[in-house]
């Protein structure tokens, strides 16, 4: 049996519903096929309560926010890696993980600038499975879209370190392809997580609405929050659909997150909609697959709601969250139901609702069919993914990954002409935004670190000036009192 460690974003002080539950999930698919799990997180005894106190678990080395911090601690295990001394901090996460048997690098947080501290924490367990040799696995993930120079050229040293590599989506497979990189595309982590019935602190009794809509959103403006609202109003009038709000980030306990993004949506409606505080993954994935729909900001609702036939309706608010949600609708098709969020206050999400309203039961047929066709592939991945983390000499001869065939767009009506039209602008506006934003910060980052740097140096400096000028005095008096004058004045003295 290998021990196996799992790296995905757990232990966060926030929970987070999507990144819980890639761990989990491939947590379980590698116990499954006879691994023995190892679960990397910031917090043992908190993914020990709300996971599994079966797995094994491992303190995780954190990396700072701040993009010149991060390059230099990264550079720091590089340097201890090659036989530099390192600080025993280091030393001990260094012995820890190179005592595994294999590594399994799971799609939290994706491969991008605007997670960089997540990406090079991804880097230090690659970098360590180069120097000792372990093998490694890098599953789910999706690239950029927004990569700094020196960010893309890290992701290519931790893609080009693994035995095996899946990305999510179309384009995340042809960037690595682009980069002379042998991949594979893959569906989320979590796309058949099979929940059990774990709980967190102050699960609340409820009971859901026969119908209702599961809506999960953060981030919003009280404008943008206001048009959500009648919307959602309009389907409880029109349709006797009820909202359910489910957050997916926030802390236990607190109205913090997206359900206080819930509950500025909820002060602007009159349909008395249900919201619920932020709950386990395992609660999460059972509101969203017995929702009649789903309507959303966030990508891992879609990833639930449409592995288990559901009709999902998404808003688009940034680059990343468009290359996710978009390249995920389009493995089911449904990629004609991501609309941007610049285009709230058009017709565009209105009509959406009602056409997926009217037309709920065919939607749900051919999701459903397309979802029993993609669980196939998802079992073969992480045949494949289990067997390659097997030491090399165990390894018997294995067939390649199953390519995910393509499948039919789902035709939409007249509403979505304008959102074709524009969507990829948009996305490429604010990408281009994003991007120059992500290169501004490293470069305002390494200015302060310069700054530091010099502050410290002159610091040093001005430090050694006062103990040379002691050294010295004390060198003068020594020298004094070896002199003829110096015995007499110590005599007189005395």
């Amino acid at each position: 049996m290998a021990r196996i460690l799992v790296l995905a974003d757990l232990g966060q002080t926030s929970y987070h519903v999507g990144s819980q539950a890639i761990g989990i999930a491939a947590a379980q698919e590698l116990s499954a096929r006879g691994h023995q799990v190892v679960l990397a997180t910031r917090s043992a005894s908190q993914d020990q309560a709300l996971i599994s106190p079966d797995y094994d678990y491992l303190t995780s080395l954190p990396f700072p926010s701040q993009p010149a911090e991060r390059e230099i601690l990264l550079d720091n295990l590089h340097k201890y890696l090659k036989g530099q001394p390192g600080d025993p901090q280091l030393a001990e996460f260094v012995q820890t993980v190179a005592d595994l048997d294999g590594i399994l690098i799971a799609g939290s947080g994706s491969m991008n600038s605007l997670n960089g501290d997540l990406l090079y924490e991804k880097a230090a367990y690659a970098l360590i499975a180069h120097y000792y040799k372990i093998p490694l696995v890098i599953s789910g993930q999706t690239v950029g879209p927004v990569l700094t120079e020196a960010d893309s050229h890290t992701l290519i040293r931790i893609l080009q370190d693994a035995r095996l590599v899946g990305m999510r989506e179309t384009s995340s497979l042809e960037w690595s392809q682009s980069q002379g990189l042998e991949a594979y595309q893959v569906l989320d982590d979590s796309s058949f997580y099979q929940p059990l019935n774990r709980t967190l602190p102050g699960r609340p009794t409820v009971e859901l609405p026969d119908k209702y809509i599961c809506a999960t959103f953060s981030g919003l403006s009280d404008s943008q929050a206001r048009t959500v609202a009648h919307l959602l109003d309009d389907l409880d009038r029109l349709y006797g659909i009820k909202t359910v709000f489910l957050p997916h980030l926030g802390t236990p306990l607190a109205e913090d997150g997206d359900y206080a993004c819930h509950a500025l949506i909820a002060s602007h409606m009159f349909s008395g909609p249900l919201l619920l505080p932020i709950v386990h993954a395992d609660d999460a994935i059972r509101v969203h697959q017995g929702a009649f729909l789903n309507f959303s900001t966030r990508y891992h609702p879609g990833v639930f709601s449409l592995a288990g036939g559901i009709p999902f309706l998404a808003l688009l608010p940034d680059p990343q969250t468009d290359t996710k949600v978009r390249g995920l609708m389009a493995q089911y098709g449904a990629e004609n139901y991501a609309i941007p969020l610049a285009l709230l206050n058009s017709e565009a999400p209105a009509q959406a609702l009602q056409e997926i309203v009217l037309l709920r039961e065919e939607l749900s047929r051919v999701l459903t069919l397309r979802a029993q066709e993609l669980k196939g592939y998802y079992q073969n991945w992480w045949d494949t993914a289990a067997h390659m983390l097997l030491p090399q000499n165990e390894q018997a001869p294995v067939p390649l990954p199953a390519q995910i065939s393509p499948t039919p767009t789902i035709f939409t009506g007249d509403w979505n002409l304008t959102n074709l039209l524009v969507r990829d602008d948009i996305a490429q506006i604010s990408l281009a935004a994003a991007q120059s934003q992500a290169e501004s910060d490293r470069a305002i980052s390494w200015d302060y670190q310069r700054l530091l740097q010099r502050d410290q140096a002159q610091a040093r400096a001005e430090e050694l000036e006062r103990q040379n000028a002691a050294l010295l005095y004390s060198l003068q008096e020594a020298e004094e009192n070896a002199t003829l004058r110096g015995w007499v004045r110590r005599v007189m003295g005395g």
